[in-house]
């Protein structure tokens, strides 16, 4: 059954109905952008059997609300749409294949500061021993990871967001992800940092 699209404005519809690649919806709150993700995806799998789509958002509450939409649009179809947060997902794939990575799938999640200082601080111990002049003040450099991780850093000598990246930046990131991997626990940072890694480097498990 066609999903109906006449309660859409000009601009709702033309994005349910694009077809050329990428699409950024740049709106305001409550003017109907969850409305019109969700229309879009029942339109891609109401019009073809064998299609299956992801839709991510930031907060548990949209997704159950995309979710309701989802069912009462479709039914049974639903069942083709994997609706979830970031961190869910990026949960999921993790635990299904971050062996490639080393994970292990029983990770666990560091929710407090105070345990991400104590990863934190072992990794700055050991920086400092090889002569790496570090800010001594350990939640500014926390801080900044957390930063590096919103910015999708790579780890490259060039951070996007620093006018002049010092030497032991790289090195603290790398350190840092590579400690939370050998100690087989994560933080909401390095969750999407390393399903983005994940995906880079093998991109067949983006086909599974």
């Amino acid at each position: 059954m066609p999903v109906d699209l006449g309660s859409l404005n000009p601009n709702q519809l033309r994005a349910v109905e694009w077809q050329d690649g990428p699409l950024l919806v740049l709106a305001g709150p409550g003017s109907g952008k969850t409305r019109v993700l969700t229309i879009r995806v029942a339109r891609l799998l109401g019009e073809r059997e064998d299609a299956s789509v992801l839709a991510l958002t930031f907060t548990t509450k949209a997704a159950a609300e995309m979710r309701e939409r989802v069912d009462g649009l479709l039914g049974a179809r639903a069942g083709r749409a994997h609706l979830c947060t970031f961190h869910s997902f990026a949960t999921d794939l993790l635990r299904q294949h971050g062996s490639h990575l080393g994970l292990e799938p029983d990770f666990s999640l560091l929710t407090h500061d105070d345990d991400r200082l104590a990863v934190l601080e072992g990794v700055v111990s050991d920086l400092g021993r090889e002569d790496h002049a570090l800010p001594t003040d350990r939640r500014s450099l926390l801080e900044l990871v957390d930063r590096l991780f919103a910015e999708a850093y790579d780890g490259g000598p060039v951070a996007p967001s620093l006018a002049q990246t010092p030497e032991w930046v790289p090195l603290l990131f790398s350190a840092y992800c590579t400690s939370l991997v050998a100690t087989n626990r994560l933080d909401f940072g390095s969750l999407l940092h390393l399903a983005r890694q994940l995906l880079r480097e093998r991109p067949g498990v983006a086909r599974v």
